[in-house]
């Protein structure tokens, strides 16, 4: 696995205007779609797509800098 120092997500805009992370079903479980992983991120660009369609949302793919500190909690429902 491909790893940088950035950690991506797969975002969309609430009806609130704060976005929030992608979460889908993997492996039977419910994951939000973010990684330090290229390899990782690329595989689910599938998913980011399907969910995208599916529910009628504006996703897009954000990055952030690992020596930033951000609460992922602010971006999972």
């Amino acid at each position: 696995m491909q790893h940088d120092n950035n950690m991506y997500a797969y975002v969309y805009a609430g009806n609130d205007g704060t976005e929030n992370t992608l979460i889908a079903t993997i492996d039977n479980q419910e994951k939000p779609l973010i990684s330090s992983c290229v390899d990782e991120i690329k595989r689910m660009s599938c998913l980011a797509i399907d969910l995208a369609a599916k529910h009628d949302l504006k996703v897009k793919l954000v990055k952030y800098q690992r020596e930033q500190e951000i609460d992922f909690g602010l971006f999972v429902k």
